[in-house]
């Protein structure tokens, strides 16, 4: 894991909850509002997450979503 950078001794921690991740199965990305860097600036933090692994059914479930849309 990750350590944030030292920060002023000025700045106030702040961030949002984690998005919820961007697929249902598989690899997705997950995103955030942040000021934990070494700047104190509010940025926009991303990360990979998986909620499942997906089956060849969910694989192929998806593959008709994306042709039909």
């Amino acid at each position: 894991m990750r350590m944030p950078a030292e920060q002023p001794s000025s700045c106030q921690p702040s961030f949002s909850r984690w998005s919820i991740c961007s697929s249902d199965c598989g690899a997705g990305l997950s995103s955030r509002r942040s000021n934990l860097n070494a700047r104190c600036t509010t940025d926009t933090e991303t990360r990979l997450c998986q909620t499942k692994r997906c089956s060849d059914k969910d694989h192929v479930v998806m593959n008709v979503r994306l042709r039909i849309a």
